[in-house]
């Protein structure tokens, strides 16, 4: 081929249609050749080469068939991992939702023996505790959680007017057998519960120390503790109902001293009073504060 021909040989689908001409490209940088080929390419790769005209040159038809070929190709390689991307988040999505079903249940299940231990009816606050059990499953993580239902995790679950009823019940018996609270009023009872706040002992932590200040009442609502006075003779144990610190009721010091050390044999929920809650339900109420000075 001589080099006039050589000049002027281009492979003829090479080429801008604008207007019914063609506008042959020639230049001899490199770079924009390359540029100029690599858009070439991906144009006609994206469209399956529908867009090239070519000639009777066998090669020629071989390149633009390899073209449409490669194309092709790519498209299924994108749709095979676009289907293999919606199987993955697909099953994800039904795995997290096996798993938050499975710790529904396992939840529900809790809280109906809970309940059942703690004389709650299930019809007061099942449907309230499952409602908001169900939101917090939703969140990402939670699900993952080994959660222990206990006196807290019942009462956080809880809208306000329910955890006070549950409160009542739990506490109010337990409030009764104080001797310096047995001929209170429900109403003055009523009023000390709504300053109780629930607590979470673990196995053998020192709740109250002998000879240290006496700061709270606690009322036993599951687990076991056992009494120890200064010498080390043992009491009788506390379980649930049952009370310790009535001196908060009876000493006139901000803060008694404790006689006995109270330990946990157990893990132990309890609903505790403490000093500055009970000084400020006595400020607060005229009512409360006039029958404990009838007490003391």
């Amino acid at each position: 081929m001589s080099n006039k021909s050589t000049k002027c040989y281009t492979i003829r689908f090479w080429y801008i249609s604008r207007h019914d001409s063609i506008w042959q490209y020639r230049t001899d940088k490199v770079s924009t050749k390359f540029f100029y080929c690599f858009g070439w390419g991906v144009r006609n790769i994206s469209n399956f080469g529908t867009n090239l005209e070519t000639s009777s040159y066998v090669w020629e038809n071989c390149f633009a068939l390899l073209i449409s070929i490669i194309g092709l190709l790519l498209f299924l390689y994108l749709i095979g991992n676009v289907q293999l991307y919606l199987k993955s988040k697909a099953d994800q999505i039904l795995f997290a939702q096996e798993v938050r079903a499975n710790k529904l249940h396992r939840v529900e299940r809790k809280i109906r023996e809970w309940t059942a231990r703690n004389g709650i009816p299930e019809e007061m606050i099942m449907t309230e505790i499952m409602k908001n059990v169900k939101q917090k499953l939703e969140e990402i993580n939670y699900a993952d959680e080994d959660e222990n239902v206990n006196l807290k995790y019942v009462l956080s679950n809880l809208p306000w007017y329910l955890r006070k009823r549950v409160q009542w019940r739990l506490c109010m018996d337990g409030l009764e057998k104080v001797p310096m609270l047995r001929n209170m009023e429900r109403k003055g009872l009523k009023m000390i519960c709504e300053y109780l706040r629930p607590m979470i002992y673990c196995q053998d932590q020192i709740i109250v120390q002998a000879g240290k200040p006496l700061d709270l009442m606690f009322i036993v609502i599951e687990g076991t503790v056992r009494c120890v006075d200064a010498i080390g003779n043992a009491a009788p144990q506390l379980q649930k109902g049952y009370f310790f610190g009535e001196e908060l009721f009876t000493s006139e010091s901000r803060h008694p001293i404790s006689v006995q050390t109270v330990i946990c044999e157990t893990e132990v929920e309890a609903f505790i009073l403490r000093t500055e809650d009970l000084r400020n339900l006595v400020r607060t109420s005229q009512f409360l504060r006039n029958l404990m000075e009838e007490q003391l």
